[in-house]
Parts: structure tokens; C-alpha cells; sequence
């Protein structure tokens, strides 16, 4: 019986390997204009309001994000900011990986070939942008939103590798702190 269970065990244990968990998020509200010393859209920081409600929804999803791996972040100021409140309130503490794949104006089968050359890793996190994030979230599992991601919002799905298979789990929406199936 023993057997059995240890063989059980390590059935599990190596099927939860094979599944990826994507979290697709939002950058944080950020100023709306370039300012006397903000001279472009890459340098546009957090608001303190988008601080705030980053902060809030880090703290109330802090336990799916426990178990990060890695953390992907467009390289503008306000992804990086966002991606780093999250970092802190998951307790995570490896890399923040500043990649040009989650930017607006690259393509998508960057962020697709990004997502899946991460199928070794058991979660992982994408932070970036509108409009590219709901129309990567709608190619990968055929979910449409229907606000797209608001600022702040934040995805789960699942990727199998093995089959190349990805899977919706839900959407959580902070401007209701809902989530959504």
C-alpha cells in the first residue's frame, strides 16, 4: 500500500510540473501626460492612486502569486513599477526580467514564443499593457473580455506544455475586486 501511495505521490507531483500557471497583468494607473520632465510614454510612472490600488490588489491575490518563479515585465517605468509591488507582496525575491516582448508596438508571437519557452517553470508572471494583453489573453485560450484589462487587472491561465494547450481560469477585476470565470 505504501507503494502505491508513493507511486501516487509522485504521479501528481510530476503531472502539477507540466502545468504552467500564466498571470497576465496591467500596469498600475499611471500620470496621463508627459510632463516638463516626463518627455515620453516610456517614462510615465505610478499615480498614487495606482500605487494604492496595485497595492491592494497585490495584497488580495498575494497567495495565488506565492509560488512565482519568474516575473516578465515591459520595460516602461509604470509595467516595472507594477511588476515590482507584486514581486514585494508575493514575498518573491528572484529576477524581474525586462523583456521588449510585452511592450504594445512588438508583436504578438514574441510574447506567444516568451510564454512558451517558459513551459519549464510552474508560474509565471507577464506585466504589460492594453491592448496587447487582452489580445494575447484571447489567442491563447479564445477568452474575450469584455472591458479588456483594466488597469491593475490581472489573469490566470493555465498552459500544458506537453499538448500546447492553454486554459482560462479567471480574470480578476480590481475595479470591483471580483473575479471573473
Amino acid at each position: 500500500m505504501a507503494f502505491v501511495l508513493s507511486q501516487l505521490s509522485l504521479s501528481i507531483n510530476f503531472y502539477t510540473l507540466l502545468q504552467l500557471k500564466i498571470f497576465l497583468a496591467r500596469h498600475a494607473d499611471a500620470i496621463d501626460q508627459l510632463t516638463e520632465t516626463v518627455k515620453s510614454d516610456a517614462m510615465r510612472y505610478l499615480t498614487g492612486k495606482g500605487r494604492e490600488k496595485e497595492n491592494e490588489v497585490a495584497e488580495y491575490l498575494k497567495e495565488y502569486f506565492k509560488d512565482l518563479e519568474m516575473i516578465y515585465t515591459s520595460p516602461l517605468i509604470r509595467a516595472v513599477q507594477t511588476a515590482e509591488i507584486i514581486a514585494a507582496k508575493a514575498g518573491y525575491t528572484g529576477n524581474i526580467e525586462l523583456v521588449n516582448e510585452l511592450k504594445s508596438e512588438t508583436s504578438f508571437a514574441g510574447a506567444i514564443e516568451l510564454i512558451r519557452n517558459s513551459g519549464s517553470l510552474s508560474s509565471v508572471l507577464f506585466v504589460g499593457h492594453e491592448p496587447k494583453l487582452g489580445i494575447l489573453l484571447n489567442s491563447l485560450t479564445g477568452k474575450i473580455l469584455a472591458n479588456s484589462f483594466s488597469k491593475s487587472g490581472v489573469s490566470l491561465t493555465e498552459f500544458e506544455p506537453d499538448s500546447d494547450t492553454f486554459r482560462f481560469e479567471w480574470y480578476f477585476e480590481p475595479k470591483k475586486m471580483i473575479f471573473i470565470r
